[in-house]
């Protein structure tokens, strides 16, 4: 078993069979504020999106776990719980974007990034909390602590764990101050770290409105990390 947790590109937003269908929001408990974003009227992660075909590729099941939005946080603290409660014959992390928050509300996980407008009116301390508490310097060294720690546990146990990005992150902060982070980080397991990501893979592929790759995006960041398993000989 595989397991993937991600953001929107690891759970296939805008496949044909992650759209939200009338029905969904009919027979659920939608909460109005938030409408067609509440997240427990998700469909199930999509079988066209790259976990899916990865995981034909290497003839072995996926438990994909990712959600639209999932946050940085939300992977580390999954992938800790999961590791520690079974073994995997591999466990990707599909990191993202770093200004998102791993917030839960009646035990579901929302996924909040800094441009959920929508849940700013569920949830209005979201707006203060952007605007005057969050920066870019502190969400980036809070990731790659997660990440640092992740790799070294996965070691410890033993566990087979490849890391992607979504897209690079570093113009973003001050790359001297974490300089003594990034070199703590396993390039063997961390895919083109840290100059591409998935958005760099997918590369001119048909898109969704929201931007997300379509099926010819999702085959070439299989292909891409399939190709990355097989260089490090884990395939029998």
């Amino acid at each position: 078993m595989i397991l993937v947790i991600g953001d929107s590109f690891s759970y296939g937003s805008e496949l044909p069979d992650t759209v939200i269908k009338p029905y969904a929001i009919n027979n659920t408990k939608m909460d109005p504020l938030l409408g067609h974003h509440d997240p427990r009227i998700l469909p199930p992660a999509s079988k066209f999106a790259w976990p899916e075909l990865l995981a034909k590729k290497l003839n072995d099941r996926v438990d994909n776990l990712s959600i639209p939005g999932g946050s940085n946080s939300r992977i580390f603290r999954l992938a800790l719980n999961a590791s520690i409660q079974r073994s995997y014959n591999i466990i990707i992390c599909a990191w993202t974007e770093i200004a998102r928050l791993d917030l839960q509300y009646e035990e579901v996980d929302f996924p909040v990034t800094a441009n959920s407008r929508w849940y700013f009116e569920r949830f209005p301390w979201l707006n203060d909390y952007f605007r005057y508490h969050y920066n870019d310097n502190q969400a980036y060294q809070t990731w790659i602590c997660q990440v640092i720690a992740l790799q070294n546990h996965f070691k410890q146990i033993n566990q087979r764990f490849i890391f992607t990005n979504l897209i690079t992150q570093e113009h973003l902060i001050d790359v001297k101050r974490v300089d003594h982070l990034n070199k703590r980080i396993d390039k063997n397991h961390f895919i083109d770290w840290p100059l591409m990501g998935m958005v760099d893979w997918m590369g001119d592929c048909d898109k969704g409105p929201g931007g997300h790759p379509l099926e010819l995006g999702h085959e070439r960041i299989a292909e891409r990390i399939y190709e990355h398993i097989r260089s490090l000989s884990w395939l029998s």
